[in-house]
């Protein structure tokens, strides 16, 4: 159920660096306001009005509703939606490379020794 939508990964990228996307009804119609103003807030472009894992976590639907999320139900399609959003590897490196540019060395760092202590065999 990914908010943004297009028919070339060019259209997607556009969307994703500019922040123009949409929950469409077909898809988010149950999902709830609180999830959805969540969502707004972690794909706000501008970096400084995006929210920290910290806002996040603190969010009202974090803290309130999805300890509660086991009566949610999802879609039939949702799995094969996951498959369809996983395979778009175009996208996905370009996505990661855009925000692997925005990364300073003390993030990379942070990144790399925490990478290593979950790393239990060294592969």
């Amino acid at each position: 159920y990914p908010p943004f939508f297009g028919d070339t990964d060019a259209d997607i990228l556009a969307k994703v660096t500019t922040g123009n996307f949409k929950f469409d009804p077909m898809d988010w119609e149950s999902v709830s306001e609180d999830a959805k103003d969540l969502i707004r807030q972690l794909l706000q472009v501008n970096p400084s009005d995006r929210y920290t894992a910290k806002q996040a976590l603190n969010h009202v639907w974090i803290k309130d509703k999805a300890p509660n999320a086991s009566d949610v139900s999802l879609r039939d399609n949702f799995v094969d939606n996951l498959r369809s959003f996983r395979s778009q590897n175009k996208l996905k490196k370009v996505a990661l490379h855009i925000i692997a540019t925005q990364l300073n060395d003390e993030h990379i760092k942070t990144l790399r020794e925490t990478f290593v202590a979950l790393d239990d065999n060294g592969d």
